[in-house]
């Protein structure tokens, strides 16, 4: 990036006080436009840029526009490779700014086009949040630590994801979700010794994100009344 940013600024001031003589789609499926000054070519940028900066044909060029001129084209990069990324996964905005800096982009241009995806819908870590939240109590369930944990590691912001946790699970019995999960192991479980079958069924709770001492009280209880079952002798 230090290199092609010295490059272009070598080559600013031989557009400095020319004209823009054509401004045409550069092809490609994103539709962007080719700014010519001359035969070189100035810069290669979205539509909404051409816009905002006004450019016609026949605009002089002063310092200040050439350099909007690369700011906007950095952009453009910036946006293209975020939007690789979120066509693959959705992901957090702290995350997206991160693999941009990785990138050698600067923080304005990375504030920047956050911001412009935040805009569109493309980037909403609240709804990312809520989404990641409720796969985790689909799958059975989800303690406050869990779904605290998980967001964490998908780079959501700490208040932001502790006030998930806090409302995914609000109106939630965990405990007896925690009791029908147990059960349902303790099936499998049978032909056990008893501490082993506790051993299993708390490392289970706490993937689960299920506070140590309600596990520890489920378990306790669960394994003792299966080992005082007619069936467990």
């Amino acid at each position: 990036m230090n290199e092609k940013r010295t490059e272009k600024a070598d080559r600013a001031p031989a557009l400095i006080g020319r004209a823009i003589t054509s401004i045409a789609p550069a092809g490609g499926p994103d539709m962007r436009l080719k700014v010519r000054v001359g035969r070189r070519v100035a810069a290669v940028l979205r539509r909404r840029d051409v816009e905002e900066l006004g450019l016609i044909e026949g605009m002089v060029l002063d310092a200040a526009l050439v350099d909007a001129l690369r700011e906007r084209e950095v952009l453009g990069r910036a946006m293209d490779a975020a939007m690789r990324w979120l066509a693959r996964k959705q992901i957090a905005s702290g995350t997206l700014a991160q693999r941009l800096a990785e990138r050698g982009f600067e923080a304005e241009v990375i504030s920047c086009a956050v911001a412009r995806l935040a805009d569109v819908g493309l980037l909403d870590d609240e709804a990312m949040a809520r989404d990641i939240a409720a796969g985790l109590r689909r799958r059975g369930p989800a303690g406050p630590a869990l779904i605290r944990d998980t967001l964490a590691r998908r780079g959501v912001d700490s208040d932001l994801g502790e006030r998930i946790a806090r409302e995914s699970t609000e109106g939630f019995d965990i405990e007896s979700e925690a009791r029908r999960l147990i059960a349902q192991r303790l099936a499998s479980m049978s032909g056990l010794p008893p501490r082993t079958q506790a051993r299993r069924l708390l490392g289970l709770l706490a993937r689960r994100g299920i506070e140590p001492d309600l596990a520890d009280r489920l378990v306790q209880q669960a394994v003792r009344h299966a080992g005082e079952s007619p069936e467990s002798g």
